[in-house]
């Protein structure tokens, strides 16, 4: 590219002529300038753009004093908008429905096991798990089972860009597990004490109640007791607790939230770019309703001339009246409205235009783009099918990526870790054998090997959907157990074990039809049928 030619004016031969050193730098900032606008979109000189001058700022300065208003605002959205509620729930229901259920895979090549042995502790892992993520115990408040929280958890994700989660220990009659699991709302993560951010002591540094060492790793967490600014008659607390401890640097915290950009210490909710279209269409769609109330309304204003003239009619004002404020001088629009007015007032009214046919088009176009930011196709953001059936199918896929990847985060950032922080209890209690778990990471990590399943993708066309998964396991592209899994969440081992009771049973009761020939053979050929022997019809082919 031919680099633009800068030419010395008068004002630059007199700086140079006094001060070359000046003049040097006055021709330098000059090239700058010209060669700035070699990309309109950093051009200061078009008037489109010369306003558009936003600072460059580090992930947590971003974040630091507008993260607290973003999550003010998300919790208000979630509790008052409609389709704020419906999108995040809906997404829940697709990305975790009643809870992710864990599938132990054991490495049992690495481990030296038998296909029955690792068969049978496969089994054992699960029966464990179940019994403590089944039972509100695993809850320390007892509320909550293993499914419910991990939906908890996600929501905060949502809302409010992140969630925390601490695992202490605490004994309870009747239940083998100490292990419990706590969540902790980000509002109550703050430094102690209300200090300022700042370095702590040597390379330890405080941001927004995390302590980091010099790599931005987290150190230790500042926990409030409560709510900040809950009435609750008692001094504001901090509990000040490891990020890892013991010998095997178990997480004591962990910390949920997609993290963007290097050295991001807080998370973002996922409403900050559509807050403010949010809380617009918020208004003007109550500004609509308000109209469409008040042209529905019939009211009767009498007025008066002078003193002495008066009406006899009855003065009927209804009990339903719109959102006007009670005061004596406060004339409220009723259904069927009789409203005397004082001598000299008369009614001015000004008639808003309503909204024309293009209503519907243009909330639709806002919604798109609401959508668009949540990652989540209008259609199912609005729940509303209307357009062909590739179109909604194409809905359906573009939400299930966003649906798999949060599903993935949460397996990472929530279930598993707690699934392995459950493995030491329950092999240390010596409630499931496993040999070296305790002596090698690599031997650990064979063990501690699960697959987490979830709700199915849904099915507009069953058949066609079921013929693709025969021709994919035909050609060796997926397994039978994967598609399982992914077609309805559910296991293939165990579905061919209860098949196969099922199948004895009617057969056992009489009930049993002509088998079909079993996937990928031909049909066997029935033992009376003599294969020479040719079929009536074919005889009279030949006669003829």
């Amino acid at each position: 590219m031919k680099k633009p030619e800068i030419k010395q004016n008068i004002a630059d031969k007199v700086v140079s002529y006094f001060s070359p050193v000046s003049g040097i730098k006055r021709m330098r900032a000059r090239k700058v300038m010209a060669l700035s606008d070699a990309y309109t979109g950093a051009s200061t000189s078009r008037r489109s753009m010369y306003d558009f001058t936003p600072i460059s700022q580090s992930a947590d300065d971003a974040i630091k004093y507008s993260r607290d208003m973003l999550v003010r605002r998300g919790h208000h959205m979630y509790r008052n908008n409609p389709i704020v509620t419906g999108s995040l729930d809906s997404s829940c229901m697709s990305i975790i429905g009643p809870g992710l259920q864990m599938h132990s895979r054991i490495d049992g090549k690495f481990l030296n096991l038998s296909d029955d042995r690792r068969e049978e502790m496969e089994t054992n892992l699960e029966r464990e798990w179940r019994l403590f993520s089944e039972s509100t115990d695993c809850d320390i408040s007892r509320t909550n089972n293993f499914g419910q929280l991990q939906n908890m958890t996600l929501l905060q994700s949502f809302v409010t860009g992140e969630s925390f989660t601490i695992l202490p220990y605490l004994d309870r009659p009747g239940f083998p597990y100490s292990l419990k699991v706590q969540i902790i709302e980000p509002e109550r993560v703050y430094n102690d004490q209300n200090r300022a951010d700042g370095p702590v002591n040597g390379k330890v540094s405080l941001y927004d109640g995390i302590e980091k060492d010099e790599f931005g790793a987290p150190i230790r967490y500042h926990i409030a007791d409560f709510f900040p600014y809950q009435m609750t008659g008692k001094t504001q607390t901090w509990r000040k607790i490891d990020a890892f401890g013991g010998p095997y640097g178990l997480r004591n915290v962990l910390h949920h939230y997609i993290k963007k950009r290097p050295g991001q210490t807080r998370g973002v909710s996922m409403l900050a770019p559509v807050l403010e279209k949010l809380h617009t269409l918020d208004k003007y769609m109550k500004a609509y309703l308000d109209i469409a109330l008040v042209q529905a309304l019939f009211t009767v204003f009498i007025t008066h001339e002078n003193q002495a003239t008066g009406s006899d009619l009855p003065i009927y004002q209804p009990d339903s009246e719109t959102d006007a404020t009670s005061s004596d001088d406060d004339y409220k629009m009723g259904p069927g409205a009789i409203i005397d007015l004082p001598v000299g007032d008369k009614i001015m009214t000004a008639t808003p235009g309503m909204p024309n046919s293009n209503l519907d088009p243009f909330i639709l176009a806002i919604y798109r783009e609401i959508g668009i930011g949540l990652n989540i196709p209008v259609e199912i953001l609005t729940k509303h099918f209307q357009s062909s059936f590739t179109a909604a199918k194409a809905a359906f896929n573009e939400a299930w990526r966003f649906y798999k990847m949060r599903r993935s985060w949460l397996v990472a950032t929530f279930c598993q870790p707690i699934y392995e922080r459950f493995l030491f209890e329950c092999i240390a209690r010596g409630r499931v054998d496993a040999p070296g778990f305790f002596d090698d990471p690599l031997i650990r990590a064979a063990y501690c090997g699960a697959e987490w399943v979830g709700p199915a993708q849904g099915h507009l066309n069953p058949v066609q959907e079921a013929d693709a998964i025969e021709k994919r396991i035909k050609n060796n592209i997926t397994t039978i157990e994967q598609e399982t899994a992914e077609y309805n969440g559910g296991q293939f081992d165990r579905n061919i074990a209860q098949r196969k009771r099922e199948v004895s049973l009617v057969k056992d009761a009489g009930a049993m039809e002509d088998p079909k020939p079993a996937f990928g053979q031909k049909p066997e050929q029935q033992p009376d049928e003599d294969p020479d022997k040719k079929k009536p019809e074919e005889e009279e082919d030949d006669a003829s």
